[in-house]
Order: C-alpha cells, then structure tokens, then sequence
C-alpha cells in the first residue's frame, strides 16, 4: 500500500468529489460479490429503493461473465432492457424536494451495456424474463416464464414507510437539535476537540452549524409556499418563519406537490447566506479550514457533490429569526448582522473546502465529516422528539 499510496489518494478523491464508483472495489477489501434482484426496474425515477428486496449473491466475475449472454437473450426475446443498476439522483434534480434530510431517496435505473458496467454498483436488476426460479433447482440465469420477482425483506421493527413531521418554527427546530447535541454527542466531540488542537472552536462550529443549517428555507418563496401549504391543510397560516410543515398523510403529500410556486432549493443557498457568519465566529481568517468545513456541511447536509447555489432572497424577518437561533444554541446574536440577505450570482465552490491534496486540506475534511454527521444525526432526532 505505501507503494501505491499516490494512486489509492487519487482513488479517494475520485470517489469524495464525484463519487465515482468505479473506486470501490479498488478501496473496500474483498468486494467481489454482488446482488442480484429480479425486479421491474422502471425507466423514469422512483422512489421505490432496490434495497428493500431479498437478492441472491453473485461472484462478480460470475454476473460479469454473464452480462453478454443475458444482452443477446434480452434482444431476441426484444426486452427494453437487460441488466440495469440503481444511481442516487441528487439535490438539483427536479424529481427530489429538500424537507429534510429524511425526504425519500430517489433513484434511477441505468442500463448495463458491457461487462465493465458490473464495476459501477453493487447492486443489479435483471429483467423477469431472463431468469427462472423454482424450489428443486433454485435460481438460474436462463429465460423462464417471467412471473418470478424478488420479495420485499422483512421489514425491520421501527422503520416506517413515511415520516410524519410536525408543524415547527425555525427556532423550534433548532432548539431541538441542540437538546439533542447536548444530550447525545456533546462529550463525543469533546474527546476529538482535545485531540485536534482546536478546543473549544469545534463545539462552536458544530453548534453554529446546527443554527445555520437550514437559513435556506428562510428565502421568501420557500416561506411562502410553507405558509400556502398551512393554510391548505389547517385553514390557518403558520405566524412565525417555518422550518418544516405539518405532513402526515398522503393527502398532505399530495397537496405539498400541488402547491405553487414549488419550495425552491434550500441547502447551497443557505451556506452562501450564513458563511459571513461562519467566517466571523470561526475566526475563519486563521481557522480556513474549519470554516470551510462548516460551510461545507451546510451546503452538502442533503448532496454530497453539491457545488453551486442559485440566486436567493431572504424573508424580512430572517435576520431577527437567525438572531434567536444562534442565541439558542449559545451563539451571540449579533453575528446574524453578518447574514448575507440576499445575492443574484452566489459563488458558493470558493467557499467550500477545496479537494483534498495537502494534510491541513484533508484535515478539513475530516473536520467535515465529523460536523456533518453529528448534523445529520440531530436534524433526524429533532422529529423524534415527544
């Protein structure tokens, strides 16, 4: 390995910045197997996941060896597809909707056109019609009757099909993060703290962080479709800045969809706007790279590839709202006179941590990981408290 180090730093890279998958099988030790499903991949995005069906485990060079027979049989029997593998579809895609971090996964299915496709995912569809499946002989990769498909695995005790929130301010919701931090991961971050020479300056970025997150969702178009939706579904609009909306039914999907104008992106734009503040409370100046961190969580706490922001326009009563959040999480409230109210041509990237090659920049990065973790894990047990 240390031979190989330059390529393997090259392979993390790839695999960080544009998450290509190419680089798994070279970084994850003995990643030789792969699932197979046999399911009705659709052509369009779902949000129905792969991964909630039973699949069989393949050799890789036994699915890889296939893959030419299984194109041929899929063209004489004149199927639209053979072999198809599952890609995340990221924020930025008109199909997905930023709520939170726990808004369903959309997916879309890719064809595998060759062998070297089976690097690319660990998971595969094949086609109904190009397998068989009975009790005697088990599953084989030869034409069948096409009625077989993979069951759903049981479903593991708490999960749930959809997420119920609560109507729930700005504040609200950083409130609850913050009882969470410090139930649950204050002491953790403690232990790094004192191991990465910042002290102090951690907890502060994690907290800050926590406060900041969502200033996204306080852009007058987002506020406004949160206000239209409340009043939809209740009959009354919500009096103060919201941060999530009341959606526990299918009837309050179906109305969240309908109403216009739609939620804009939230995540990249509410980086830009609160990185001033970041950059002013971290002392970014002198700590580049834990700023750079902070803001990077923001942006990427839903994408981790997102780069770019679009042009925003806060509410009028953001900076006031910001101003309590930061207070509840033990900020000063007059960093939120550095909130950025509005900008038409945001250049988020240079705010962002650059891509990994010196050890303060891969420093930054795990700073990174570290933040947007501990972010992700308290913007989900916000919801779940009672």
């Amino acid at each position: 390995m240390r031979e190989d180090e330059g390529r393997l730093w090259d392979l993390i890279r790839d695999g960080l910045e544009r998450g290509e998958a190419r680089v798994r099988p070279e970084l994850i030790r003995r990643v030789d197997s792969r699932t197979l499903i046999v399911y009705d991949a659709p052509s369009g995005p779902t949000e129905d996941s792969p991964f909630r069906y039973e699949g069989f485990s393949l050799w890789h060079g036994s699915l890889r060896g296939a893959v030419r027979n299984l194109l041929e049989q899929a063209k004489a029997l004149d199927l639209p597809w053979a072999l198809r593998y599952p890609v995340w579809v990221g924020e930025g895609n008109a199909f997905t909707h930023e709520e939170d971090s726990r808004a369903p996964t959309v997916y879309r299915w890719l064809d595998v056109e060759g062998p070297d496709d089976i690097s690319r995912s660990l998971l595969f569809a094949v086609h109904p019609a190009l397998v068989s499946y009975d009790p005697e002989q088990g599953f084989r990769l030869v034409p069948g009757d096409g009625t077989y498909r993979s069951p759903q695995a049981p479903r593991r005790r708490g999960d749930r099909e959809n997420y119920v929130y609560r109507l729930e301010s700005y504040v609200q919701h950083v409130e609850a993060m913050a009882r969470a931090f410090e139930r649950l991961f204050r002491d953790r971050l403690a232990w790094v703290a004192a191991r990465s020479g910042l002290g102090d300056r951690l907890e502060r970025a994690v907290r800050l962080v926590l406060a900041l997150h969502d200033v996204g969702k306080l852009q007058e178009p987002w506020q406004k479709w949160a206000a239209e939706y409340q009043k939809r579904v209740s009959g009354q609009e919500p009096p103060f800045l919201v941060a999530h909306v009341w959606s526990e039914t299918e009837e309050h999907r179906r109305i969240a969809r309908e109403v216009r104008p739609a939620r804009p992106k939230h995540a990249g734009e509410g980086a830009f706007a609160a990185a001033r503040i970041l950059r002013e409370a971290l002392e970014g100046q002198s700590h580049r790279f834990l700023y750079q961190a902070a803001v990077t969580a923001i942006a990427r706490h839903h994408s981790p590839h997102l780069r770019e922001a679009a042009p925003y326009r806060l509410h009028p009563r953001a900076g006031e709202t910001v101003a309590e959040a930061l207070s509840a999480v033990g900020g000063r409230r007059e960093w939120a006179q550095y909130l950025l109210a509005a900008n038409e041509a945001p250049n988020l990237e240079k705010r962002l941590l650059p891509p990994p090659s010196t050890a303060e920049e891969w420093e930054g990065w795990m700073l990174y990981f570290l933040i947007v973790r501990v972010l992700r894990l308290c913007d989900g047990l916000s919801q779940e408290e009672e």
